[in-house]
């Protein structure tokens, strides 16, 4: 597909090249390992209460938002031959309000209320008078057959608009560290509207099922998954494999509401077992873009085995239309079949579709084009997500619990994918120079499988014994020179022969920058398998911690951490999972995760500040004057009897010598 999203150059560099190799590698694991070591129907029931609360946690839903009253409204009704258009509006939570159309049948033929529903999800058609215009024709066809239909507006494509491309379009990577996905929103939006349906007398709160076309195809899968009061769900043209999203580069053209904020490491036969046995028709096309066929037949392959093992095969099906990514008759008439059987018990042979003409878009409008000046919709990504509140501890015991309580948070929901503390790292010398009183060793050290990291090692001709200072880690940046590096940091530190000093390039830190496009993949790719580009870093310096143990024939020595920029927070929180740490020296650090590192997750539970504080009470020093945001780290280093740290340094080797013995 010529200039398209997907049609982007790999860079040359070896670097890059084992970046991409490995999450594409990454990516297949999410599909291939869905279903292994489980045998038995048994086996995924034992399963399912944990992944559905890992599943809540990736949705941003876990705690749950408040459930309070809808404040459910209708501004208006229409009157048609054989249904009625009620036009809703409610606030799935306080100012966040869900527009959509509700059909009710009238004929009695169809039978009477209370009748089954359906939840219908939207695509992204952009309709300037919500999406629920643009799929109108679901609402007459399913009315008209007995169903209470009800047409959701998404958050992107509403009378309200909202944001959906953070990631993808506006480098809102930081929704990341949030731990914001705006699926979450539509997930929870889709659950208040079964609420609502409860409540109403003309429906089966019993027969309630969900269905939706591309983007609603995606939210009929996950709301479907978290909520068991669906009894029926029929994604069409929205499911494809995580492995091909990756490798394929769909991810690339996909809308950010197709994923979770995937730290379990999720794949669609992992999210199929949290729907078993429950009925899943899935509509998919040959020719469609995004969902391409040799992924969504393997998803599908998973979803025969799982429901086979409940001896349930006839209650998932697929229905495959020629065609690109169209919402067509053919699916509507499956999709109604397949509710027929599974909410009506009946094989109705008539499921044609009337021929009506469509409602002008200002007709079917609820708010009348003057939406509530209270609507939170166009900043809900910036609210949706709670984050954890921090106040200085008053007491010792109670900070250790704080203290205790954070890095289990870390190391469960951010840094899930991490070395176990004193691997065995395979280094290999590429080159070796002495003079200015050391040695300069060229090493390259594997890192995860296919990858690797440069790192150079300066060892002092005076040894590397018991009695030298404390040997200093410095992890390189991306575009970070080395020359400058060594100039400024790496020389002051040898503290004139008597340091060694590793100097490390963690994956993705290369003098080059990446073009656009492959960063955003990588970016976008990573959070999928797991991780960040930030985060696989953490990993490479954690490994060069234990690399420096070996090569001091000291597995347990203690080490300096130095990073510029945010390489010095990765540095921080290597100190923080690693107690080999004894010192980290930032320069011009960032004052939060909203700019760099990026961890998945992070800012559910702390900032850059509290970081900094759980580092206490070992020394933690600037190049340049503290910034003022470690005032709460200053504060919690004073109650733990370091009132002088986060302490100035004026450089890399004044750092170093500033304070008590940290060895």
């Amino acid at each position: 597909m010529k200039n398209s999203p997907f049609d982007f150059p790999i860079p040359k560099d070896r670097d890059a090249k084992e970046i991409a190799s490995y999450l594409c590698a990454e990516g297949e694991k999410l599909t291939s390992g869905g279903l292994a070591g489980i045998t038995s129907a048994a086996a995924v029931q034992r399963r399912q209460p944990e992944l559905r609360r890992q599943w809540r946690f990736m949705l941003g839903l876990d705690p749950w938002p408040r459930r309070g009253p809808l404040h459910a409204t209708i501004t208006g009704r229409l009157d048609r031959a054989g249904y009625t258009i009620e036009k809703i509006h409610f606030q799935s939570v306080p100012g966040l309000y869900v527009t959509g159309n509700l059909y009710l049948p009238k004929s009695p033929k169809r039978g009477a209320a209370p009748y089954p529903a359906v939840v219908y999800g939207c695509g992204h058609r952009r309709d300037a008078h919500g999406a629920k215009h643009a799929y109108q024709y679901h609402g007459p066809f399913m009315a008209t057959h007995g169903y209470v239909t009800f047409l959701l507006d998404p958050l992107q494509i509403g009378e309200i608009m909202g944001i959906h491309l953070g990631p993808r379009l506006c480098g809102r990577y930081d929704w990341y560290a949030a731990g914001y996905t705006p699926i979450g929103v539509e997930v929870w939006n889709a659950m208040r509207a079964v609420d609502y349906l409860c409540s109403r007398k003309e429906v089966d709160a019993d027969r309630i099922g969900i269905t939706g076309h591309s983007g609603g195809a995606t939210l009929s899968w996950f709301t479907s998954a978290l909520d068991e009061r669906l009894k029926i769900a029929a994604p069409i043209n929205g499911v494809g494999s995580f492995a091909s999203y990756v490798k394929d580069r769909r991810i690339s053209s996909c809308c950010d509401c197709s994923y979770p904020i995937n730290v379990f490491r999720f794949g669609y036969p992992t999210i199929t077992q949290l729907i078993v046995p429950r009925p899943l028709l899935v509509g998919s096309s040959t020719d469609d873009q995004y969902n391409l066929r040799h992924g969504y037949r393997r998803v599908m392959k998973y979803a025969y085995r799982t429901y086979d093992l409940f001896g349930q095969r006839e209650r998932v099906s697929q229905c495959e239309q020629d065609g690109p990514h169209k919402d067509v008759p053919p699916f509507r008439r499956a999709v109604l079949t397949w509710f027929n059987r599974w909410l009506k018990g009946t094989e109705e042979e008539d499921v044609s579709i009337p021929d009506l003409p469509p409602e002008p878009g200002r007709r079917l409008l609820v708010f009348g084009g003057r939406p509530p000046k209270d609507q939170k919709n166009s900043l809900i990504q910036d609210t949706f997500v709670p984050s954890q509140k921090w106040s200085v501890p008053r007491a010792l015991p109670q900070w250790r619990k704080v203290r205790t309580r954070a890095l289990r948070d870390l190391r469960e929901y951010v840094f899930r994918v991490r070395p176990t503390p004193g691997s065995r790292v395979r280094a290999t010398v590429r080159d070796e120079q002495r003079g200015g009183g050391c040695t300069v060793r060229t090493i390259r050290f594997d890192s995860e499988p296919g990858t690797a990291c440069r790192a150079k090692l300066y060892l002092p001709d005076a040894g590397t014994g018991r009695g030298a200072p404390l040997p200093l880690l410095y992890v390189a940046g991306p575009g970070e020179n080395e020359a400058v590096v060594r100039q400024q940091h790496i020389g002051g530190a040898l503290g004139g022969g008597k340091r060694t000093a590793l100097l490390v390039h963690p994956r993705g830190a290369s003098e080059r920058s990446w073009a656009p496009a492959f960063e955003n993949w990588v970016v976008r790719s990573a959070m999928l398998t797991g991780r960040t580009v930030d985060a696989m870093r953490l990993y490479d310096v954690l490994l060069g911690v234990d690399l420096l143990g070996r090569l001091l024939k000291r597995p347990r020595a203690s080490v300096a951490l130095a990073g510029t920029g945010a390489m010095g927070i990765v540095a921080l929180y290597a100190g923080l999972l690693d107690s080999r740490v004894k010192r980290v020296v930032l320069s011009n650090p960032p004052a939060t995760h909203r700019d760099k590192p990026l961890f998945l997750n992070v800012l559910r539970f702390l900032d850059i500040p509290q970081a900094a504080a759980l580092f206490a009470p070992r020394p933690l020093l600037c190049i340049g004057p503290v910034p003022d945001f470690f005032s709460f780290a200053r504060r919690v280093y004073a109650k733990l009897g370091r009132p002088d740290l986060p302490a100035s340094a004026a450089n890399m080797g004044h750092a170093l010598r500033l304070g008590v013995s940290d060895r």
